[in-house]
């Protein structure tokens, strides 16, 4: 479903970039995140299960935005006409993808 050139426009490369950055810094969280849990499961660090719980469900949370973002990401780029090309190239998702057709607008 891909549009030329000039609909694509500034708005959806602005679009692309935001969705990237969001998705870039969600991902930093749930790295984190992920981490901390891995330390205190092997740490038997002093977490409650309750707590612990919590922790794994925000792991969750930002683990299906981060998807949700990338699934967003994905559409927007699709529609630039270069789109679904630069999706073929190996090595090239939905953040990398996303910012280069950013640039490229």
């Amino acid at each position: 479903m891909a549009t030329d050139q000039a609909t694509w426009g500034k708005r959806a490369g602005d679009t692309l970039v935001l969705l990237a950055d969001t998705q870039r810094s969600i991902e930093k969280a749930r790295v984190a995140l992920g981490n901390r849990l891995d330390a205190a499961v092997r740490e038997a660090d002093d977490l409650d299960p309750e707590s612990l719980e919590v922790y794994r469900a925000q792991f969750r949370i930002m683990l299906n935005a981060e998807e949700a973002l990338e699934s967003e990401m994905a559409r927007w780029a699709r529609q630039h006409p270069a789109g679904d090309w630069l999706f073929q190239v190996k090595g090239i998702g939905p953040n990398l993808g996303s910012k280069l057709l950013a640039v490229l607008q």
